[in-house]
């Protein structure tokens, strides 16, 4: 008996345990809940934002918000293209690529609801060009071709290679290598449209090779 008693006690014992354990979850739950805030007034700062690409950085909105216990984390934002610009619940807007979106703010039950149109650029390059136009190699040689860009500031300053026939020249990073004797464009170009192009000759080593007088040995 004395043992069947103990066992009931545990028992019962685990059952409150549990029992306070899950009223406290669910007392945790309710309160991370977003509680439902009354909004009588919003009013924003700005109608419009521009954003330039690595200039602007960041930029927020500000609205002006009844009762004044509002805060902006009380209201809904959205972004009708994230993929050009993103906005946190407190207006911070964040620019990504070029482009238009609408930053919606709105009380939780949507009757108010404010708008504000963002417009994101970029510094654009002018000036694209390679240190060479024309160029003459041996098969197996290389050269190395270098792009000057302006203005210094412009957003996107990464450029792309590509050869015309790559069983005459290869091109890898502005590195040119001759494989076979023949005619070939290098091409060096940009996400601003802008592009150079270097003409590559490449010589058969079975050629002649120009006499240099002054080379001990070849004369």
């Amino acid at each position: 008996m004395k043992i069947t008693s103990k066992i009931i006690l545990c028992v019962a014992a685990i059952a409150m345990v549990s029992f306070f354990s899950a009223c406290e979850s669910e007392d945790y739950g309710s309160s991370s809940e977003k509680q439902y805030v009354h909004v009588d007034d919003i009013q924003i700062n700005v109608e419009s934002v521009d954003f330039v690409l690595g200039v602007s950085g960041t930029a927020a909105i500000t609205p002006q918000l009844s009762p004044s216990t509002v805060t902006p984390q009380d209201l809904i934002w959205t972004s009708s293209n994230p993929s050009v610009v993103t906005v946190d619940n407190n207006g911070v807007l964040t620019a990504h690529s070029d482009g238009e979106a609408i930053i919606t703010i709105a009380s939780q039950d949507r009757s108010i609801v404010k708008t504000c149109k963002v417009a994101v650029s970029h510094i654009k390059l002018t000036t694209l060009k390679l240190n060479y136009d024309d160029y003459t190699l041996q098969e197996g040689g290389v050269m190395n071709l270098s792009v000057a860009l302006q203005p210094a500031n412009a957003y996107y300053q990464n450029i792309a290679w590509r050869t015309t026939n790559a069983s005459v020249a290869t091109v890898e990073n502005g590195k040119v290598t001759a494989v076979r004797a023949g005619k070939v464009d290098i091409i060096a170009s940009c996400l601003d449209g802008l592009e150079d192009t270097c003409h590559v000759t490449v010589k058969s080593n079975t050629e002649n090779v120009i006499f240099n007088p002054y080379v001990k040995g070849e004369w």
